[in-house]
């Protein structure tokens, strides 16, 4: 899989996400709640602080659920309710 993000400055990141919450808050459709999900596989530690100060929460770790340079990997979970 390719990471898009990868060598994204942090602003650009966060651009994209402000613009999710616009283009889905100026729906016509009711919305709930609008989550903006990421799946961290690990060990990454610069991209889990960098959820982390994006105000990203972890929800949750999945163990040994995918294969990564011949070898078993866990998934980091977090979630980010997005505000209009």
């Amino acid at each position: 899989m390719v990471n898009r993000w990868q060598g994204a400055p942090q602003s650009v990141r966060i651009t994209v996400l402000a613009i999710v919450v616009v283009l889905a808050y100026g729906t016509p459709v009711h919305v709930v709640q609008l989550v903006a999900a990421a799946v961290v596989a690990q060990p990454n530690p610069a991209s889990n602080a960098l959820h982390e100060a994006l105000g990203y929460e972890l929800i949750g770790t999945l163990r040994e659920v995918g294969r990564k340079f011949d070898r078993w990997i866990d998934t980091r979970w977090y979630q980010l309710l997005l505000q209009p």
